[in-house]
């Protein structure tokens, strides 16, 4: 697991082993993002004072590469196979093999990733926008459905969202609490959730 501790006074991000409870300090002021690579060798950070990622091997803790960008670094994302690194920033998206990270793959300016999820078929990252959810394609960010979010349910707000372990349903956490999932094998994909409360 990935811990940030933004405190002035000592701010870093934790790794730290659940298995054996082993602590690693990463001296990573001001994080934006985290992540981990499936195979728990890498580490990726960025923070909110300056453009650019951090690359830190694991679980010694040093840094190894600096991923240069022109923007902040909103979001980092392995995916599922342990080949790729996402990065999103403020003004456009870059892919990295993981290992090498370097040379850097531009992907489309225009697609803003807000709080992407990759499949865990690898295949599709799912994000929000507006009040719905888009399905990206994960290599070339193109649009492949998109998912909305019943009016009942409240709306997506700063919501979260996360795949199941077969990448079939996707939930949200939507502004209001609610919780909703869509099943993504069904023709046209069904959304099921507590409606919210009605006001008085």
């Amino acid at each position: 697991a990935l811990l940030a501790n933004t405190s002035e006074s000592d701010p870093h991000v934790s790794f730290v082993s659940l298995d054996s409870e082993a602590k690693t300090i990463l001296p990573q002021a001001n994080c934006l993002t985290a992540a981990l690579s499936n195979d728990l060798r890498f580490a990726v950070t960025s923070g909110y004072d300056k453009p650019g990622a951090a690359v830190w091997s694991l679980p010694d803790g040093k840094e190894i590469h600096r991923i240069p960008t022109r923007a902040l670094v909103v979001s980092t994302l392995f995916s599922p196979d342990g080949k790729w690194l996402l990065l999103a920033t403020e003004n456009g998206n870059l892919r990295l093999p993981v290992g090498q990270f370097d040379p850097i793959q531009e992907l489309p300016n225009e697609v803003r990733l807000h709080a992407p999820v990759w499949s865990p078929r690898g295949d599709v990252i799912a994000c929000r926008n507006g009040n719905a959810v888009v399905l990206r394609d994960a290599l070339t960010l193109s649009e492949r459905e998109r998912l909305e979010l019943p009016e009942h349910l409240g709306w997506v707000g700063n919501a979260r969202l996360a795949f199941d372990g077969t990448g079939r349903y996707l939930a949200i956490h939507t502004a209001l609490g609610t919780v909703a999932r869509w099943d993504l094998e069904a023709s046209q994909p069904v959304v099921t959730g507590r409606p919210k409360k009605e006001r008085h």
